[in-house]
């Protein structure tokens, strides 16, 4: 599964704009453009999203929908897909989705491309956020992070790196490194021992803004304590 960072993604003779959806409203469009020389058949749809105990869970929702659920594009043609609100409800946080699109051939490819675009209701937007950090041992010794998301909106993190000077610093996840919803937490398996990440410090573009995470140590199993702000 490809997920997106930018604005525009292109992949599979597909262009897809724009590659995160904030539906603030009843409903707002994506497009999606053929630029092969085969036509390309797409499926959409919509899973609610959720981080539980630091991992991912996407499950059906009928909250939000698209429309078309299904549609053939030909070469050089475009087709719409209209994401839509299903329900009224209004929170005091941002709730998330995904948009995932699969893309066909005839006859199929060998790897059917698949395209995960993050969708937030009662979006606000990419806001300063400060993260909380902590840092685990595993059970063989690995260094495992959690970062802490206490806002009502979410944590979009790139090119999370470990800095322990000016001059030595090592990208850990290049790009974009996650998403950390409201009132979540996401974690990592570090590479190397966790012995080596006691000397500097973790440094992160959260919200377009580079910010400095200075992790605490914490016990193997104790649990993480969310309190959203």
């Amino acid at each position: 599964m490809t997920c997106l960072l930018g604005n525009v993604v292109h992949g599979a003779d597909l262009q897809i704009e724009p590659v995160t959806v904030d539906l603030s409203e009843s409903s707002t469009s994506i497009w999606i453009r053929n630029h092969g020389a085969e036509s390309i058949h797409v499926t959409a749809k919509i899973f609610s999203w959720d981080q539980v105990d630091g991992d991912e869970l996407l499950k059906p929702t009928n909250d939000v929908g698209v429309s078309p659920p299904r549609a053939d594009i030909a070469p050089g043609a475009r087709q719409r897909l209209r994401v839509i609100r299903r329900d009224n409800a209004t929170t005091q946080r941002e709730r998330a989705f995904r948009l995932i699109i699969d893309a066909t051939t005839n006859p199929p490819a060998a790897v059917t491309p698949r395209y995960s675009l993050p969708v937030f209701v009662e979006s606000m937007g990419e806001r300063p956020v400060a993260l909380l950090a902590q840092l685990k041992s595993t059970d063989d010794g690995r260094a495992q992070l959690h970062l802490i998301n206490p806002k009502g909106y979410r944590a979009k993190v790139v090119d999370l790196t470990y800095r322990i000077s000016a001059v030595d610093a090592q990208i850990l996840v290049p790009d974009l490194s996650g998403y950390i919803l409201p009132c979540s937490y996401k974690r990592w398996i570090l590479p190397g021992k966790f012995s080596q990440y006691k000397a500097g410090h973790f440094e992160a573009v959260v919200n377009g803004v580079l910010t400095i995470l200075n992790a605490q140590i914490a016990e193997r199993s104790k649990p993480i304590q969310l309190a959203c702000e």
